[in-house]
């Protein structure tokens, strides 16, 4: 094999394990962003479930002083809920450029793969041409030995003519 196939299978390796290596990144930045939206679901369906419960109660019946500290609660619960989908939006991002790093390796790997099958067939063509080359070149000593051995039969009776 020679140094330019060696070197295109190196370069195929190479690009295998960055392509293996970014799928790794990809899953890991799905399920980091799969758990933030598990953590967002909790965190809404808290925020639903303590509304209902505090405006399924008697209104009337609290105390302002509950009332302000239930406001509050739900102040801060709502913060938590606005910077856990920053959180989602960022992990988003991350997910879509990993999952383009991603697409971008195999675009890289496959081309690497293509490149080498063209090289291999490339090189069947030129061995193919070689021995088709060397059969011609045969037969070309085949056909000038038969009519040399021809023309020594024929000379050679008519000599003993």
């Amino acid at each position: 094999m020679t140094q330019a196939l060696r070197s295109l299978q190196l370069a195929i390796e190479m690009a295998t394990r960055a392509r293996d290596e970014a799928d790794q990144a990809l899953q890991h930045a799905l399920r980091v962003l799969q758990n933030a939206q598990a953590q967002m679901a909790q965190l809404a369906g808290y925020a639903d479930e303590t509304d209902l419960r505090w405006t399924t109660a008697n209104a009337s019946a609290l105390n302002g002083e509950l009332m302000m500290h239930h406001r509050n609660f739900m102040g801060r619960l709502r913060e938590a809920i606005q910077m856990q989908e920053g959180v989602l939006r960022n992990l988003e991002r991350q997910a879509e450029t990993a999952r383009q790093r991603r697409v971008q390796r195999e675009i890289k790997l496959k081309s690497f793969e293509q490149l080498l099958e063209k090289r291999l067939r490339e090189r069947a063509v030129l061995a193919a041409r070689r021995e088709q080359k060397q059969m011609d070149e045969f037969a070309g000593q085949m056909h000038a030995r038969q009519a040399l051995a021809r023309r020594m039969r024929e000379e050679s009776t008519g000599e003993s003519r």
